[in-house]
């Protein structure tokens, strides 16, 4: 339980994103956030006494956050997590990412041009479009954004936002 993330909540419950357990923590020693749940009859020792282990903390104040449903930037991790872990080519499992439009032919490191590969796969492909290797996409890449991977975090939790808020 206390390697578990947190859910984090603006004081107008609106989901700002999910923290690791002790940084949830340090936001309750220093009374900058309360427990809207927590784990039934667990607690945690501290120097001012005992603290609920959170599932979900809230922010006593507003925090001020810019506008944040825009497209992440791709990495490796990123594009394997969208594609499920699956190569776009054969379906099996993928550990690499390849791009589409190869990057010695002007490809450029973007959403929709980078997909999750298996080695043989992506060895087979090569520097060669997907014509010239005689290769199809299972499924289009898409963009990510910033919202979806909240909500996907959130989700992660084992908490929907539903459930979240009934005694």
């Amino acid at each position: 339980m206390l390697k578990s993330n947190v859910i984090v909540l603006n004081a107008s419950y609106e989901p700002l994103g999910v923290v690791p357990i002790h940084r949830a923590m340090i936001y309750l020693i220093k009374e900058t956030a309360e427990v809207v749940k927590a784990y039934d009859g667990e607690t945690i020792r501290t120097s001012s006494g005992e603290l609920p282990i959170p599932i979900a903390v809230r922010f006593t104040k507003m925090v001020k956050v810019p506008y944040r449903n825009r497209e992440m930037i791709p990495t490796m991790r990123k594009i394997l997590i969208r594609d499920n872990y699956k190569c776009a080519y054969c379906g099996k499992h993928a550990k690499t990412v390849d791009h589409i439009q190869p990057k010695s032919r002007g490809g450029k490191n973007t959403w929709m041009n980078l997909i999750a590969a298996c080695q043989p796969c992506n060895g087979k492909k090569a520097d060669k479009t997907l014509q010239e290797a005689n290769m199809k996409l299972l499924f289009q890449p898409r963009a990510v954004f910033q919202q979806e991977a909240l909500l996907a975090a959130i989700a992660a939790t084992g908490f929907d936002m539903d459930t979240l808020f009934t005694v």
